[in-house]
């Protein structure tokens, strides 16, 4: 999804995906601090930023 939005990615079809020559991205990780955090799910998480040309949504794929 971004690698097609982004005019400084390049596909790569060897690897079925995007080399992207820029710094604005990043990794992400997100957890529950809830006490019953193991009991139920956070997701979807719906990711933009300002002045991007893509969004898309992160959902759970599963359950403790």
């Amino acid at each position: 999804m971004i690698g097609e939005h982004e005019a400084e990615c390049t596909h790569i079809p060897e690897i079925n995906g995007y080399h992207c020559l820029f710094e604005k991205l990043a990794v992400m990780e997100y957890e529950s601090i809830a006490p019953d955090f193991k009991s139920r799910i956070m997701w979807p998480v719906y990711l933009k930023y300002d002045g991007g040309s893509w969004e898309t949504v992160t959902n759970g794929w599963r359950e403790w």
